[in-house]
């Protein structure tokens, strides 16, 4: 399901005409309509109004019914980040658009982490025993930092 489907499958929960929808959005109707047939993205500020509505955006991105975590604060700075490179009006939409598609891209990440989880968590302990070995061998290995020391110092407490 793409988010133009998912637009419109929330639209209808909410028992919204496109005209009403493109509203709470603050976008004309044509453009609501290019949004539900995926030939354009509703960017932040579009997707802002509509949370302000009750809209669950975080399903309308990934498909998951999970709650948002502060991933407005990402989109905002996405924008914010576009604003201060762009050069112009098109470099702008560029880079909006961008930054939008990695901040699509790192839920489908996380779902994949989820998904991952789930498994792990319905396994035998046995099993749980023997993934944690295969993780520790597949890991790469992490490099362990020095413990910070107090600099030597003599019974005159000089270093």
């Amino acid at each position: 399901m793409s988010i133009g489907s998912r637009l419109a499958e929330q639209r209808a929960e909410h028992s919204l005409s496109q005209a009403e929808a493109a509203r709470l959005g603050g976008v004309s109707r044509e453009m609501w309509g290019k949004y539900e047939r995926d030939t354009a993205r509703p960017g932040a500020d579009v997707l802002a109004g509509l949370a302000g509505a009750g809209w669950n955006v975080d399903y309308i991105l990934t498909g998951s019914t999970r709650k948002l975590r502060n991933r407005f604060s990402a989109i905002a700075a996405a924008n914010e980040m576009a604003r201060l490179a762009a050069k112009g009006t098109e470099e702008f939409r560029r880079l909006q658009t961008q930054f939008f598609e990695m901040l699509v891209q790192s839920y489908d990440l996380e779902d994949e982490e989820e998904a991952l989880l789930a498994s792990y968590r319905a396994c035998a302990p046995e099993d749980k025993a023997q993934i944690q070995k295969l993780a520790a061998r597949l890991a790469p290995e992490k490099k362990t930092k020095k413990p910070l020391t107090q600099p030597e110092t003599n019974d005159h407490g000089v270093k």
